[in-house]
């Protein structure tokens, strides 16, 4: 390798330096991207830990291919005191808990990506 970089026409050096310095910096990149995507405000974990908590509340016949369902959201009440409610989105495949268990994990990723930074 040695006898190899000795070689080189200094503007071929140039050129595979800048070259390595490209890579380098596309990676970077690229990171700096995947790290952003992490990057979450802490009001939407608990927005999806909401979610979770009124999937479970829900009361309504669940059946397969469900897109979406009304629940009591006991974090915000009505002047009556009771729950308002919010629509949550769902995975059509799975019932009400095993969609609050996946809200849940979000809200968990959400914490523990916040908790890295």
């Amino acid at each position: 390798l040695r006898d190899s970089v000795l070689e080189l026409s200094a503007e071929e050096l140039v050129e595979q330096v800048i070259a390595g310095l490209n890579k380098a910096c596309t990676s970077v990149k690229g990171t700096i991207s995947g790290l952003q995507r992490q990057i979450r405000d802490p009001s939407e974990a608990e927005l999806w830990r909401s979610r979770g908590n009124a999937l479970l509340q829900v009361t309504q016949q669940w059946y397969p291919g469900m897109t979406e369902v009304e629940a009591p959201d006991y974090s915000r009440l009505g002047d009556d005191g009771l729950p308002l409610s919010m629509t949550v989105e769902l995975n059509p495949k799975k019932h009400f808990k095993d969609n609050a268990k996946l809200c849940f994990k979000q809200a968990s990723k959400i914490t523990k990506a916040i908790e890295k930074c």
